[in-house]
């Protein structure tokens, strides 16, 4: 497959450049790409099985979104892998590793509402890529990349309170320090907790 062509489809779908519904014509992506049809025939046909397209026999493939229940869907399954890696990978962690984030989640504490999503987002994106690098596995790696995909198109439709994005840095820095005990059980219930109030927060929004 043409990694690059898949990447920059893809990143039309979750940017919202191609809305709900909107026709992805082979030929113009084609054009567009400069590439033959064959190669965006084949990534339509794997964005189609991660649920991002949808093809309607006769008539072609058409940018998909997410239902309710299919938004459901995706955080059942990320929380069942996240629970995976996180007790794989409490014991084989580096406590180098896990001081630098402990130190990164404390900075952000200390500002309170005053962090951005952003900011939020990718101390937590750090903390789980130095989980699932922990695990040496590269299955679980690309599967985890492609729900999370799914995971931020679902969040461009959201957006987090202040007190929300105060509420995750605390439960980030409170994992990070469970963490550094090897304490896997209180670390599932810390991140089953943030899980859990991420996928409230955006059902409530979208609902």
């Amino acid at each position: 497959m043409n990694h690059s062509l898949y990447r920059a489809i893809k990143e039309q779908v979750l940017n919202r450049s191609l809305k709900h519904g909107e026709s992805l014509s082979e030929r113009k992506l084609a054009q567009q790409f400069k590439v033959s049809r064959s190669p965006v025939r084949e990534v339509l046909k794997m964005l189609e099985q991660e649920g991002f397209v949808k093809v309607v026999p006769q008539k072609g493939a058409f940018a998909d979104s997410l239902t309710l229940d299919g938004i459901r869907e995706i955080f059942e399954l990320r929380e069942a892998l996240d629970v995976f890696a996180i007790r794989k990978a409490a014991v084989n962690l580096a406590s180098q590793e896990l001081r630098s984030l402990a130190k990164k989640f404390g900075s952000l504490s200390k500002r309170g509402q005053k962090v951005s999503f952003n900011e939020m987002r990718d101390a937590w994106s750090e903390l789980f890529q130095t989980v699932i690098g922990a695990l040496n596995n590269t299955r679980f790696s690309k599967t985890y990349s492609d729900l999370f995909d799914q995971v931020e198109t679902v969040r461009r439709f959201s957006t987090s309170s202040p007190e929300r994005i105060a509420e995750a840095v605390s439960l980030g820095r409170d994992l990070v320090r469970t963490l550094l005990e090897k304490d896997s059980e209180r670390a599932e219930k810390i991140l089953r907790l943030h899980r859990q109030k991420s996928r409230e927060a955006i059902l409530k929004a979208l609902s």
